[in-house]
């Protein structure tokens, strides 16, 4: 699978941490528990402008993204997202949401 185009963003400072994606990730693929294709890492809180913050990190296995990306446009993962914070697709989509218009841009 040719992962070369494929990425995924998240904007940071909106992700709750929630781990929907994972869940989401798993049950679309049908993955043990043993696996890990996806996984939001919950950083240190810091201060940014005197506010508390809390951050994640995105942590794909691109060649399973791309392989799911090819079947279905959005990802489930992307779907359930409540703040829809998460992207995942190919490069010029992913091009597209941060230089268009949107919330992306925006800040919590």
């Amino acid at each position: 699978m040719n992962t070369e185009n494929i990425g995924m963003l998240v904007r940071v400072d909106a992700c709750l941490g929630c781990q929907a994606c994972q869940v989401a990730c798993r049950e679309e693929n049908g993955f043990g528990y043993d696996e890990l294709w996806m996984e939001m890492i919950r950083r240190k809180p810091q201060k940014v402008a005197g506010e508390l913050r809390n951050y994640h990190v995105g942590a794909p296995q691109l060649d399973k993204c791309a392989a799911c990306t090819e079947k279905n446009h959005r990802p489930l993962c992307v779907s359930v997202c409540p703040t829809k914070c998460l992207y995942v697709g190919k490069k010029d989509a992913l091009l597209a949401v941060m230089e268009g218009p949107g919330h992306w841009n925006l800040h919590v």
